[in-house]
């Protein structure tokens, strides 16, 4: 994967965005009179701005406004002497904003943790990613039955979408067992609105709780400007006790040198790190 799309996709842009915007919101301060500084500073918090507005942290649209508008504000307070209180409390207000949207996010980024009894079945959902691309192929599922003590059954098949999906749950047979969902990538490159993904997407975890199933879920690594798809896994997760596998993670795997054999599915070293990455997750008791 391309460095650039990768620093997006992975939720780091976010995080360097909200840092300069900051930064050069306080220097704006400093150096809004200064006739080298200045300019520098006006190229700088646009690209800022912009960087976290790219980043694809679906945030709700109320805190990027109410974070941006001091950001915005500040340059223009910062030329005249007499508005240089009113730049502070800009700057304080910016410093808040940020903080509140670094508290939100922040918690996006942590890894959960599953106990599951050793044993017991673990059932993945997917597609491609997931099934691999050749028979004799030894996707990640079947990497992942190897590395712990649970008898990991892969469902998955090439192609698969959140509606045809509902059908690879339907070989789930035993309630109570842990479901991890790597879904949903076809509806997004089909270009399905966000309202019909989170509808599906909704169907599909709604299926499986009927079925007694636990669900681990990939967060979607999203290019600038989709928040509206990762603010749909969320809400479905949040509104249905869905874990998140972070996106972080997930993207980390996509942009590994030979992770993939095509930019895109994995090669047998990418199965094997998504392998790790979610036998991390997982307690064994």
């Amino acid at each position: 994967m391309n460095p650039v799309a990768l620093w997006f996709a992975d939720g780091s842009a976010f995080f360097a965005g909200l840092t300069l915007v900051l930064a050069t919101g306080v220097l704006f301060l400093r150096f809004g009179t200064h006739r080298v500084g200045r300019p520098v500073l006006a190229v700088l918090l646009p690209v800022g701005l912009l960087t976290v507005a790219a980043s694809g942290t679906p945030l709700p649209l109320w805190l990027y406004l109410l974070w941006a508008a001091p950001a915005v504000a500040i340059p223009f307070m910062a030329r005249k002497a007499g508005m240089r209180r009113l730049g502070v409390g800009a700057c304080v207000w910016l410093a808040a904003a940020t903080g509140v949207m670094l508290v939100l996010e922040l918690p996006h980024r942590a890894a959960p943790q599953i106990k599951v009894t050793k044993g017991s079945a673990v059932y993945v959902i997917g597609d491609s990613l997931s099934a691999g691309m050749f028979e004799r192929e030894r996707s990640w599922p079947v990497v992942l039955g190897g590395r712990v003590p649970l008898r990991v059954v892969n469902l998955a098949r090439p192609g698969a979408t959140l509606q045809s999906a509902r059908l690879q749950a339907g070989g789930i047979m035993e309630p109570g067992s842990l479901a991890i969902l790597e879904i949903g990538g076809i509806d997004f490159l089909e270009m399905v609105g966000a309202d019909r993904f989170q509808e599906r997407l909704e169907a599909l975890v709604l299926d499986l709780h009927r079925r007694g199933c636990r669900i681990l879920m990939f967060e979607l690594p999203l290019p600038p400007f989709w928040n509206a798809y990762g603010r749909a896994q969320r809400d479905v997760a949040r509104a249905n006790g869905v874990m998140l596998l972070p996106k972080h993670g997930f993207a980390s795997v996509l942009g590994a040198d030979g992770a993939t054999s095509d930019g895109l599915h994995f090669s047998p070293a990418g199965h094997e790190a998504v392998a790790a990455l979610v036998a991390g997750v997982i307690t064994v008791q």
